[in-house]
């Protein structure tokens, strides 16, 4: 190969923009790295610093791409008056004497240029944004959801089951009804109700990450963390099959697919023919094109006039039936199929011995294809198989797993989900960055966006985060009863707790942007609403409830050693001392005492 073709090989390689893409990644990596290790200290919870990251990321990218874009009409709008006037000279680059690598001489305008690294770094991050939503879930999802449910205390998960069972159950359909007529009638926007509980379920999706974390630390009841952390576990699965039964519904619902012949609408491939009807010089436009509108009424004849918007892809009415079946089959199909899953691979690793990656590598691929084939060739919920997985195996796979694969196993699956929290946290961030910048255009001017987030919808914002606050506090009230029935006892701190620990993370924001990202299908206006609302629910619940759960813990006492657990453990080391005391007098051991309290210390759970 010579020396041109090598060169067009590099050009053509560059304006792909593949490497952008991994660059990106690996600089939202990096941002993750360095907000873990460096900023330890902060009282905040690491993926609530990682959101306000990308918040600051896609707003330096907005800003940058603003003054680009002004740049670039201040540059038409002269070359057109220069053509007009006739008198426009452009000068030479060698006429202006211009201080080495400060820019461009383009006319009379200095043109400052960016540093290279950083429109990488932009075009990787546009990339990004317009990713497709089935590749972000099925990279993201897996790894959270397996890591969860794999490092489950089985034990405990199985006393409390039916407590878990019926907050994830029962609750997520009462907290997304209650959230859903906060949407329908609180809110300003008159969704329809598919678009409400739609909105409702997103929300309804836990995230109680730094919460566990933080009770373990605190040296709280393992029960409760355990109990918060599989309900969450759960409630993704059931939070995630009303999602996807609510979006199915949006589709043939005539009141949730309105739309206007302006903004964003415009270039809707649903809306084109209206667009064409009622065009304000329908009298000039082509016979074939006034014949094509036949019953659609001309912008002077109904100015208010709406009609229904046809989703791209279209699908069958679906009678009250056909919705049950299609909710049966998500919430039982998929269960079933993630534990068979599980169950094979627990049985391939019962085969294998001392062999780390081979056992390391079974769990990720098996995964990942569970959520695979859940997801689009059997048409299940891909998460509910995949939490099924993760218990199955956590039951079967674990106690099978080769003495020196323990560790590894917890590192690596710590470190997969240390990964998707970084990218989608971040990532989340930017696309709310960039719905907040969005500037108002004119909609007489042809425009193709409209301004969608208003300044009462940061007001909105935050009554709805007090909103979900009092719902889940009713929520697990109204389950309280049902909860005492069975498993461990839960007091009125342990209420206290797991309403104050319902923050929102990974999960919602995944639904979130499957719906921001869902153009073919969702009008733009819920979809700019839905991906702002949700991650600043996310931001305020990890920055207010994550940041303040520590002194909430110590004003409940709930870190405190309960007078009967204190009565235990003396008696515990008073009979282990009296033994030691003892062999130490008949084998002469004289270490036998202090390795006895290293035991009790170690092994019993104040």
């Amino acid at each position: 190969m010579d020396v041109v073709e090598l060169g067009i090989g590099l050009e053509c390689e560059e304006e792909d923009g593949a490497s952008d893409v991994v660059l990106f990644t690996f600089f939202m990596l990096f941002i993750g790295l360095f907000t873990r290790h460096v900023l330890a200290k902060v009282p905040i919870p690491y993926t609530g610093l990682l959101l306000v990251a990308g918040i600051v990321l896609g707003l330096a990218g907005s800003i940058t791409e603003t003054g680009a874009r002004e740049k670039e009409e201040r540059r038409l709008e002269r070359e057109a008056e220069a053509a007009a006037n006739d008198t426009s000279r452009l000068i030479a680059p060698e006429e202006v004497e211009v201080p080495e690598g400060v820019g461009e001489v383009v006319g009379k305008e200095i043109e400052y240029e960016l540093p290279k690294a950083y429109e990488h770094l932009g075009r990787g991050m546009d990339a990004w944004t317009n990713i497709s939503p089935e590749v972000l879930l099925l990279v993201h999802l897996p790894a959270l959801i397996f890591a969860s449910g794999f490092s489950m205390d089985f034990h405990i998960f199985k006393r409390n089951f039916w407590q878990i069972l019926i907050l994830a159950g029962p609750g997520v359909g009462i907290g997304t009804i209650m959230t859903g007529a906060v949407g329908k009638y609180v809110f300003p926007y008159g969704w329809c109700w598919p678009k409400a509980l739609m909105f409702g379920a997103m929300l309804s999706a836990t995230d109680p990450v730094a919460v566990v974390a933080l009770l373990k630390e605190v040296g709280a009841s393992e029960t409760l963390g355990t109990v918060i952390e599989g309900e969450s576990l759960l409630n993704d699965g059931t939070a995630f099959v009303f999602f996807l039964v609510f979006r199915d519904l949006i589709r043939w619902t005539t009141s949730c697919n309105t739309g206007e012949c302006n903004g964003a609408d415009r270039i809707r491939e649903g809306l084109q023919h209206l667009c064409k009807c009622r065009h304000p010089e329908f009298e000039l436009l082509h016979e074939d094109d006034r014949a094509d509108c036949e019953g659609v009424p001309t912008l002077e004849e109904d100015p208010d006039f709406k009609q229904p918007f046809t989703p791209v892809c279209t699908f069958p009415h679906r009678t009250a039936g056909g919705t049950f079946a299609f909710f049966v089959r998500m919430a039982i199909g998929a269960p079933l199929l993630g534990s068979a899953f599980g169950i094979a691979a627990s049985l391939w690793i019962n085969y294998v011995y001392n062999d780390l990656v081979v056992e390391v590598a079974i769990t990720l691929v098996t995964a990942y294809l569970t959520y695979y084939t859940a997801d689009d060739l059997v048409g299940v919920s891909g998460v509910l198989a995949t939490v099924a997985l993760g218990v199955t195996m956590a039951v079967m796979a674990r106690p099978r797993l080769s003495p020196k694969a323990h560790e590894p196993m917890e590192v690596f699956w710590e470190l997969m989900e240390y990964f998707a929290n970084s990218t989608i946290f971040i990532y989340a961030g930017v696309k709310i960055a960039k719905k907040i910048y969005e500037v108002e255009v004119d909609v007489d001017d042809d425009a193709e966006e409209a301004q969608f987030i208003e300044k009462a919808d940061w007001g909105l914002s935050l009554l709805l985060y007090l909103f979900l606050q009092i719902i889940r506090l009713v929520t697990i009230l109204m389950m309280y009863p049902f909860m005492m029935l069975s498993g461990y006892a839960v007091d009125w701190k342990d209420v206290l707790v797991m309403t104050w620990g319902g923050l929102r993370g990974a999960v919602g924001l995944a639904l979130a942007l499957i719906v921001d990202l869902d153009e073919e299908r969702i009008d733009p206006k819920f979809r700019a609403l839905t991906i702002f609302y949700m991650g600043l629910i996310a931001a305020y619940t990890l920055l207010i409830n994550g940041t303040s759960m520590g002194r909430f813990l110590d004003y409940l006492g709930v870190t405190k050693t309960k007078p009967e657990k204190l009565e235990v453990l003396l008696h515990v080391v008073k009979v282990g001392a009296v033994l030691c005391i003892g062999r130490s007098v008949v084998f002469q051991c004289h270490l036998c005492l202090p390795v006895a309290l290293f035991f009790v210390h170690c092994h019993i759970t104040i």
